[in-house]
């Protein structure tokens, strides 16, 4: 468990370490469909495995309550949730995660995205999102999964070619991601509940601090933490909403936040916690975001080059 000075500030350092480095699964991919290039998507891929690591170790802690996702059977739910969210992802210009970074650079625009989160939440409010309390597990809990050896292959390798990358001298930013692989998963294994989609669901539950002061406040201070680093990086440029980015903005946080609730989790929760917890069917929804945004891309910039071509 995390206690409740320290959920806070847990929250607030990984929203520093978001916003120093790319931590957007749609600029990962669009990195990678416009660029061919995959090291934004593999810095996302560290982050993850950082957080495997993480839980590792934390659940070599006897007693100390931390929480393994839950692992769903494989259905239609990881899929449908990953394509909404991927859709939603890309119509918002950023994933939940982007989002975060975005707003403390000053783009006000993805106030709306809240707005949006908050509607699909109130439009389907019954849904399952993640467990309220944490139970016990210890690190047999986690290595006796029967996916885990895959996973742990995976992480290591991700882990090699980012050690690689920084021998190297490159790419520095991966540390960044490492911490907030470590954050994440702690803050998720400590207080499943802690982010700010699950905020704004207890607001509209009107059971907002149920689960503790420190539990929403953490939902805040990611987004001071963010702002923080930006300001200290003159990073911060204040930009006044626009009806068309706005409303772009308001049906991609709704599309999210249905697909939020379908996997379930966002992607936030899938990158931090599902994944490193070595839940295929975190894994699943994360590959069909990814599949969807790449696919939306694809075609956006087909008929954007046909529309150019027409008016020469």
């Amino acid at each position: 468990m995390i206690g409740e000075v320290a959920l806070p500030l847990l929250a607030g350092l990984l929203g520093f370490c978001l916003a120093r480095a790319n931590s957007c699964t749609v600029a990962s991919v669009r990195r990678l469909v416009l660029e061919r290039r995959w090291d934004w998507l593999l810095g996302l891929a560290t982050a993850a495995s950082a957080g495997a690591v993480t839980l590792v170790a934390l659940l070599m802690i006897g007693g100390s309550g931390f929480a393994l996702p839950d692992h769903h059977e494989l259905g239609w739910g990881p899929v449908l949730g990953g394509l909404l969210l991927g859709t939603g992802a890309w119509i918002n210009r950023a994933c939940m995660l982007g989002s975060i970074s975005r707003l403390a650079e000053g783009d006000t625009n993805f106030l709306l995205t809240l707005v949006g989160l908050a509607a699909a939440l109130s439009a389907w409010p019954n849904l399952y999102i993640l467990p309220e309390e944490p139970d016990s597990y210890r690190v047999g809990d986690l290595l006796s999964l029967t996916p885990a050896p895959v996973f742990a292959i995976l992480a290591l390798l991700t882990l090699g070619w980012a050690i690689f990358r920084l021998q190297r001298g490159r790419n520095a930013a991966l540390l960044y991601l490492v911490a907030a692989g470590v954050l994440g998963a702690t803050l998720f294994a400590g207080s499943p509940q802690w982010s700010y989609l699950s905020s704004i669901d207890r607001a509209l539950r009107g059971s907002l601090f149920a689960l503790g002061l420190g539990t929403d406040i953490a939902a805040l201070t990611i987004f001071a933490g963010a702002w923080l680093s930006t300001w200290l990086a003159s990073l911060f440029s204040w930009v006044k909403p626009s009806v068309t980015r706005a409303t772009g903005c308001l049906l991609g946080g709704f599309l999210m936040g249905l697909g939020a609730q379908t996997v379930p989790g966002g992607n936030d929760a899938l990158l931090l916690w599902t994944i490193p917890g070595a839940a295929l069917y975190g894994l699943v929804a994360y590959a069909m975001m990814v599949v969807s945004i790449a696919f939306c891309l694809i075609v956006s910039n087909h008929f954007r080059r046909g529309a150019a071509a027409q008016h020469r």
